[in-house]
């Protein structure tokens, strides 16, 4: 709370000038546009033809435009994904670029996204996969000398480079130049991170590096924890340790702030099918990302034109409306304002006379980060009827602490310090009010029950919900919702609520075809945890997330899977696709034990005779545990379905899963 910079002595573990710039970064994008595209995968395995990647409008400043547009600073492109295919003509391996149709084998998507970034001032970025599915000598010694020289022509040829982005999916099966084999590695020592390290910090030091100055947030939903300290107790790449990545370490010996990626889309990579998630959801993020002291990574995903859809584009444009909207005034800063400092020995605090009343309900508060995360805790008061009324209270703060409260009314507000390590020292004070429409507490949420019965439910009762099946965007002239309605065939459920002269951004769920006749035939374990409501083979039709089937069993050798269970779809269905809903276990969905990430469908006419519709992979699963959808290659008549879990994330020794559906072809 000091002013004079040279009596305030810096507490804990300090960040680096490079970890300054990139929280000042705040909004960033996560490009993947490679051969996965073409192939519409999430991972490829790594023996895709290098003529597949020909994209017919590739627009690096289309790209850079949307970015600048949304209120983006930087672009982080995937210049190599596990698969091995390399977005520019690198030396180090003939599956890239060079060798495809695109251009003539004469193109650099590298080189094109680094000079539109340049031209539209944003940031530059690169990701380079560290696992290669293509590359023969991954696994030994040889690969390592390829991916270092593959890391100094990317940190070389393009200029400054803001972010050096390392996966952290390391290992397993892949092509690896025909083998066809599984090449499990140490990913803490293999790659030599910190030649890694050395590398990047003589051809890029104002560059953080992934695992090293920043961290994962532990989830790929977007959002970090309510508590969420800036400081962890080692690198995350090279070291192991038992804190979670989501909440950090309150004590942690060094300064590594965490990231919180997601994509736009379902998946990484365009697929036509993908539902993108709304402006309201952007908004919810931002407030649970930027918002918690960590910065916000949009996963955007261009088609196989080369471009971001238009699609996307009109979501960013108004998320950042409503961003705009929200922050266009500071009441702190646009009227007089009498500040006082009441020192109290235990609980010192800020105390802001307007001199009127004003109308808010976001706080924003900063800490001076030079100086170290030093606030614990603290409490917003506002004064009301001669006294004052606690209106909020939160832990950790950092970087920055965005609050959203119920809105109010008053002409003081005081903030107190109710814990902190050292004295606090805030860099800046904010106060907005944003409209009712964008408030959180308006969210609509749509959800169904195994009858086929949808019910759209929103907090506010204020609000008038219209609603859409056809894949219409809803306006006032859409159906009213008055109660729940049946969709038994399935289908998308777009809603959005009207209140005045505003309306609330627009939510969408996508339903397969209803369960109400289904029933379980058998299953090869059960484990219901001691008749636990929310557990039992049965919970994988009722359409409720928070309900699964479990093989937990005290004997791991008849927990762990492979696992299957076989399920009666009431009647004979032309079926185009599959669904697994994984459980998403814990407070904040980083809890993913037991969720299947390779799989086999199965479909027959008779519970006899079984042909194998899909088998497969969930790719990366576990750090984006969402619904997920198996395209068939042509429709399957069938009216038994069997889903078997082969193996689960980690290796893990038992299988859950929320849901098993099924998508029928539409008349």
């Amino acid at each position: 709370m000091s002013t004079n910079d040279t009596a305030i002595k810096p507490y804990g573990a300090l960040p680096e000038k490079r970890q300054i710039l990139w929280h000042n970064t705040e909004l960033y994008s996560l490009i993947h546009f490679s051969m996965s595209t073409f192939l519409d995968k999430e991972w490829g395995y790594g023996d895709e033809a290098p003529d597949l990647f020909n994209p017919s409008a590739f627009d690096a400043e289309q790209w850079a435009l949307t970015c600048r547009y949304a209120g983006l600073k930087g672009l982080i492109l995937v210049a190599k994904h596990h698969d091995g295919f390399c977005l520019w003509p690198t030396k180090t391996t003939g599956h890239s670029v060079k060798n495809s149709k695109w251009r003539d084998g004469k193109g650099d998507v590298v080189a094109e996204v680094a000079a539109a970034c340049r031209k539209y001032g944003l940031k530059f970025g690169v990701y380079c996969s560290p696992w290669d599915r293509n590359h023969p000598e991954y696994g030994r010694a040889g690969y390592v000398k390829v991916y270092h020289e593959q890391l100094r022509e990317l940190l070389t040829n393009y200029g400054p480079v803001f972010e050096l982005w390392l996966d952290g999916a390391n290992g397993g099966d892949g092509c690896y130049g025909g083998a066809n084999e599984k090449r499990p590695i140490d990913g803490s020592v293999y790659y030599q991170w910190d030649e890694v390290v050395k590398m990047t910090r003589e051809l890029q030091p104002d560059a953080v590096i992934f695992g090293f100055d920043i961290r994962f947030i532990g989830n790929e939903c977007g959002f970090a924890r309510e508590t969420s300290w800036t400081t962890y107790p080692c690198n995350t790449f090279e070291s192991e340790s038992k804190v979670p990545l989501g909440s950090g370490d309150r004590n942690g010996a060094l300064w590594i702030p965490a990231e919180c990626d997601f994509p736009l889309r379902g998946g990484w990579f365009f697929h036509e099918n993908d539902a993108i998630k709304q402006p309201d959801k952007l908004v919810e993020l931002y407030f649970k990302s930027v918002g918690r002291g960590c910065t916000m990574d949009i996963g955007l995903a261009p088609d196989k034109r080369g471009l971001i859809h238009e699609d996307d584009v009109a979501v960013l444009k108004e998320w950042k409306r409503r961003i705009d909207t929200i922050f266009k005034t500071d009441l702190v800063k646009s009227v007089h304002v009498n500040t006082t400092g009441e020192i109290a020995p235990e609980e010192p605090a800020i105390v802001f006379e307007f001199g009127n009343i004003v109308k808010f309900n976001v706080l924003e508060i900063k800490e001076q980060i030079e100086f170290g995360q030093r606030i614990d805790s603290f409490c917003l008061d506002i004064w009301q009827n001669g006294e004052w009324s606690e209106l909020a209270s939160a832990t950790s703060v950092g970087y920055k602490r965005l609050l959203m409260v119920r809105t109010s009314e008053t002409g003081r507000i005081r903030i107190r310090f109710t814990k902190f390590s050292a004295v606090p020292v805030i860099a800046g004070i904010g106060l907005y009010l944003a409209p009712a429409c964008m408030v959180l507490d308006t969210k609509i949420s749509i959800v169904r029950d195994r009858n086929g019965d949808v019910e759209i439910r929103c907090g506010n009762g204020g609000l008038a919900i219209h609603y859409t099946t056809d894949g219409s965007e809803p306006a006032r002239k859409s159906p009213l919702y008055l109660k729940p309605f049946q969709l038994h065939g399935g289908g998308i459920v777009k809603a959005a609520g009207f209140m005045d002269d505003a309306g609330t951004p627009l939510v969408s769920a996508t339903f397969g075809c209803s369960r109400s006749d289904w029933r379980v035939v058998r299953v090869s374990l059960d484990s219901p945890f001691n008749n636990n409501r929310e557990a039992g083979v049965e919970k994988l039709l009722d359409d409720n997330p928070d309900t699964y089937w479990h093989t937990y069993h005290k004997d791991k050798k008849l927990s762990a899977p492979p696992h299957d269970v076989v399920l009666d779809m009431g009647g004979e269905r032309l079926v185009e696709a599959l669904t697994m809903m994984p459980h998403l276990g814990g407070d904040y969905g980083d809890s993913n034990d037991g969720t299947p990430d390779k799989y086999e469908f199965y479909l027959s006419m008779d519970d006899i005779k079984w042909v194998l519709a899909a088998k497969g992979e969930f790719a990366n699963i576990k750090a984006n545990p969402c619904m997920q959808t198996v395209h068939l290659e042509k429709p399957v008549k069938a009216r038994y379905l069997r889903f078997a879990a082969t193996h689960v994330v980690d290796n893990g020794n038992y299988v859950k899963v929320a849901g098993i559906g099924a998508v029928e072809v539409k008349n």
